[in-house]
C-alpha cells in the first residue's frame, strides 16, 4: 500500500465473499449442459471479515423457489426447512469452534509453534485437539476435516497450487497469512493494473524500455572491468522483404556498461541466464564461484504452471444464483479416482487443483469486446473447460511455490528481521555475487553486482508484496550501499 500511496494510485477496500463447493469426482461436462453435474455447495462466506456471517446453501432449503417460511409452504417444505436450518446451525457451530482454534494457533504468541520446515499436514495432525471437552465436542474428528474443506482450497487458490502442494507447504507462512489478514480488508486499485504500470514507468526514458525482447546472454564487458554486456533478441517483422509471407524475426541487439544486473525474473529464468554467464567467466575466479553458488541456490525454488481463462460461461459457478459469491471455489474430493478425459483439454489443469472463479462486474462500453453487459468470469486453474464460444482470453503463467527446501535456500538471498544482526530485514550473503562493498569482508568492488528480487526472494507466501519488498532491499541495502562505500 505504501508503494501505491507513493505513486498516487487510487484504491478501495474489497471485502470479498466466497463460496466453497465440492465434486465427488471429476464429471464429464457435455457442451449443452447448463450446470456441473454433482456440484454441491457446502459453505457460503459473506465477507466483511466474518461480520456478515455465513449463508445457508440452497441445497439445505426446499427446492421451491419460495422465500424462507413463506405462507405457500406445505408441511413437507416446513420439515425440510427445519432440518436444513438445524443442520446449518450445527455445521456453523462446528466451523466456529475450529475457526477459533485456528485463529488461536495463528496468533504471534501461538501454541504449538511450527518449526520452520514443518509441513501443513504434519502441523494439522500435531495440533488436533484431543483433551476432554474438545473430544466431547468432536473436534478431534472435525479439525482435519475443517482444514481440508476450508483452509486447503482457499490456499490452493491463493498459491495457485495443487492440494498436495498445500499439504506439503510450510505451515508457518500459512498461519502468518491468516493472522495478518484477520479483520483487515483486501484492496483493489480503482483504475486497473494499467494505471499502476503507467505510473511506475513514467520516470523512465522510453529509450531504456525494451519490450518484446528476450535476453539471450550476459557476458563480461571487454572494454570495462567490473561491467557486463547484455545481449538480447528483439522481436521484429522484416519490413525490407517484399515477401508477404515473411514472419516475425529476432533482431540481435546488445547493450554494455552495466555495473549491476538485477534479475527481476523467475528464479528458474535467472538460473538459466546465469549458467550461460558462468561459462564465460574465468574458471576459478571469485565471480565464477559466487555466481555458481547463486545458481545452486536458485535451483531449489519450484514453480507451478497456471491457467487463467476469462469467459462468460456461468456453468463453472454454483447453479443456484443464491449460492454464488465474488470468489467461487470448487474442489474434487477424490481427484486420484477421477477419470480424466483423453485427450485432456489444454485449458484445464489436473483435478487436484482448486478451481477459483472470480465474478467481475460487467464491462464498460469502451472495452473492445461485447458481452451485452453480461458478467465476466475469470477462472484460475479450471478443472472443467468453459464453452469455447464464451472464452475471451486464455493466459498461461508460472507461479513460485514455497516449499521446505526453497525456504531453507531463501536464507542465502534474504535474511528476516529475527535472524539479522541489525534486527531489520537484510539481503542474504549471496546477493551481489563477488561485488561486495569494503564494509563486507573480502569483497571485490571491481566485479559486477548480481542481484535477485521477486516474489520468491522475500519472506512469506510468494505474492506481489514480495516483489516490492525484495526490490526495495536490493536497491537500498545492496546497490546503494555498494556504490556509497
Amino acid at each position: 500500500m505504501a508503494l501505491y500511496d507513493h505513486l498516487g494510485v487510487e484504491y478501495h477496500p474489497a471485502n470479498f465473499t466466497y463460496s466453497f463447493s465440492t465434486l465427488a469426482s471429476l464429471p464429464t461436462l457435455p457442451p449443452n449442459s447448463e450446470r456441473i453435474p454433482g456440484l454441491k455447495t457446502d459453505l457460503l462466506y459473506n465477507g466483511d471479515n466474518g461480520r456478515r456471517g455465513l449463508g445457508i446453501p440452497s441445497r439445505l432449503l426446499p427446492a421451491t423457489g419460495k422465500h424462507l417460511f413463506c405462507s405457500e409452504w406445505g408441511s413437507d417444505d416446513l420439515v425440510v426447512s427445519i432440518q436444513g436450518i438445524l443442520l446449518f446451525a450445527w455445521s456453523t457451530f462446528v466451523i466456529l469452534l475450529n475457526y477459533a482454534w485456528l485463529v488461536l494457533l495463528s496468533s504471534p504468541c501461538r501454541l504449538w509453534r511450527p518449526t520452520p520446515t514443518e509441513r501443513l499436514d504434519e502441523w494439522v495432525r500435531r495440533t488436533t485437539p484431543r483433551w476432554g471437552v474438545a473430544q466431547w465436542l468432536g473436534m478431534h474428528k472435525s479439525w482435519e476435516t475443517f482444514v481440508g474443506s476450508t483452509v486447503l482450497p482457499l490456499f490452493s487458490a491463493v498459491c495457485t497450487a495443487s492440494e498436495q502442494d498445500i499439504w506439503a507447504h510450510p505451515a508457518t507462512e500459512i498461519l502468518d497469512y491468516i493472522w495478518l489478514g484477520l479483520f483487515k480488508p483486501h484492496y483493489v486499485v480503482n483504475n486497473g493494473v494499467q494505471d499502476v504500470v503507467e505510473r511506475l514507468s513514467a520516470p523512465l526514458d522510453p529509450h531504456h524500455i525494451h519490450l518484446s525482447s528476450r535476453i539471450t546472454s550476459i557476458s563480461p564487458d571487454p572494454s570495462h572491468r567490473g561491467q557486463v554486456t547484455i545481449a538480447f533478441a528483439r522481436w521484429s517483422r522484416n519490413l525490407s522483404s517484399n515477401d508477404s509471407s515473411t514472419g516475425p524475426q529476432d533482431e540481435q541487439c546488445s547493450l554494455s556498461g552495466f555495473s549491476h544486473v538485477i534479475f527481476a525474473t523467475q528464479a528458474n529464468q535467472a538460473a538459466s541466464i546465469l549458467e550461460q554467464y558462468c561459462r564465460v567467466l574465468p574458471k576459478g575466479s571469485r565471480q565464477a564461484s559466487a555466481v555458481g553458488d547463486i545458481i545452486h541456490c536458485l535451483e531449489h525454488f519450484e514453480y507451478r504452471e497456471n491457467i487463467v481463462v476469462t469467459h462468460t460461461d456461468d456453468r463453472l459457478l454454483p447453479h443456484d444464483r443464491k449460492d454464488r459469491r465474488d470468489l467461487n471455489l470448487v474442489r474434487v474430493l477424490n481427484p486420484s479416482s477421477s477419470i480424466i478425459p483423453s485427450p485432456r483439454n489444454d485449458q484445464c489443469v489436473q483435478p487436484d487443483f482448486t478451481m477459483a472463479t472470480h465474478v467481475i462486474n460487467p464491462p464498460s462500453p469502451r472495452n473492445s469486446f461485447s458481452t451485452q453487459n453480461r458478467p465476466i468470469y475469470q477462472t484460475t486453474n479450471p478443472i472443467l473447460p468453459p464453452r469455447p464460444e464464451t472464452i475471451i482470453s486464455v493466459s498461461r503463467m508460472q507461479r513460485a511455490l514455497l516449499t521446505t527446501n526453497s525456504k531453507l535456500a531463501l536464507r542465502a538471498i534474504f535474511t528476516d528481521s529475527a535472524s539479522s544482526e541489525s534486527g531489520e530485514m537484510e539481503l542474504g550473503p549471496l546477493q551481489g555475487a563477488a561485488r561486495r562493498s569494503p564494509w563486507d569482508d573480502g569483497g571485490d568492488a571491481e566485479e559486477p553486482g548480481i542481484w535477485l528480487c521477486g516474489s520468491y526472494a522475500y519472506e512469506g507466501i510468494p505474492l506481489l508484496e514480495g516483489c516490492v519488498g525484495s526490490a526495495e532491499l536490493v536497491v537500498h541495502r545492496g546497490i546503494l550501499r555498494s556504490e556509497l562505500s
